[in-house]
């Protein structure tokens, strides 16, 4: 489901759904894979970025403590909503396109963590680690 908005700031965003996956030290939103394979394709071949090492995600919860741990698997297998937009940022070793979502921040908040770690989310497309 990818749906064309546009927000307040006339930024152009695209709008789909993932379903949240819960493991062990982690938590992500698995997403369409056609989104990741989409922006990667648009990253200049001379580039040649390392593909992920896991499968197209958000993640939600990554090497953090959890205040409200017994929350943990709250919302495992839920599909939830978010936002993304066309631009494909990088720096010295990743390429990436922001996401936003309030579906995301409330699973945070829910574990006792802040709603955004980060500016915005994100869909990582690739790397330049040797």
């Amino acid at each position: 489901l990818n749906i064309l908005i546009m927000d307040q700031k006339l930024m152009t965003r695209y709008k789909s759904q993932g379903k949240i996956r819960v493991g062990n030290k982690n938590i992500v939103v698995d997403i369409d894979k056609g989104i990741y394979f989409f922006y990667r394709s648009l990253i200049p071949k001379a580039i040649r970025p390392n593909p992920q090492k896991y499968n197209p995600h958000i993640s939600v919860v990554r090497n953090e403590d959890v205040p409200l741990i017994d929350r943990w698997k709250d919302d495992d297998g839920k599909f939830i909503t978010f936002q993304y937009d066309t631009t494909i940022h990088n720096c010295d070793k990743y390429f990436w396109i922001n996401v936003y979502s309030k579906d995301i921040e409330n699973v945070r908040v829910n574990l006792g963590l802040p709603p955004v770690k980060y500016s915005s989310f994100h869909i990582t497309l690739g790397n330049l680690k040797g």
